[in-house]
């Protein structure tokens, strides 16, 4: 059940939080509240002033030489700090527990479409800005990943 699934997800999440960060899960978000929380990241994304940003960062010196992938990296880091200031209001502090907090409030309902829509549209958004192209970055990845399941 939807239930079940959503209360494994939980304790994954507790399970990484507690090894990965040394914290605890955060505030529990209804339903309704998480999506108000999605919304808001989207909202922080979308801001005029982050875009800007976005574009100034793929506009320096070292971004030419740089990959598609390593792009992504950079404008997520970007995206990392917008999303820590966009939880605090729903009780999360901006810190990278706060922030590792509010994901896997949000991860509950990974299977909300209002969610996982909102949010993948928002990323996407901030990726078009920085001129991204997230196929290309998936086939770095998925090649990268070969090459380190090859024995030596």
């Amino acid at each position: 059940t939807l239930a079940a699934l959503r209360e494994q997800t939980r304790a994954r999440w507790a399970l990484l939080l507690r090894h990965g960060f040394g914290c605890e899960l955060g505030p529990d978000l209804e339903l309704s509240r998480a999506r108000e929380l999605a919304i808001a990241l989207v909202d922080a994304y979308q801001a005029p002033t982050f875009l800007r940003k976005v574009s100034e960062l793929m506009r320096g010196e070292l971004m030419g030489a740089l990959s598609d992938l390593e792009k992504q990296q950079a404008v997520t880091r970007l995206m990392i700090l917008r999303q820590k200031e966009a939880a605090v209001p729903f009780g999360y502090s901006s810190s990278d527990e706060g922030y590792a907090q509010a994901q896997a409030a949000l991860q509950v309902y990974v299977t909300d479409a209002v969610i996982h829509g909102s949010i993948m549209q928002g990323t996407q958004r901030v990726y078009l800005t920085a001129g991204i192209d997230m196929n290309k970055v998936m086939q770095q990845v998925q090649r990268q990943h070969a090459q380190q399941q090859q024995p030596a």
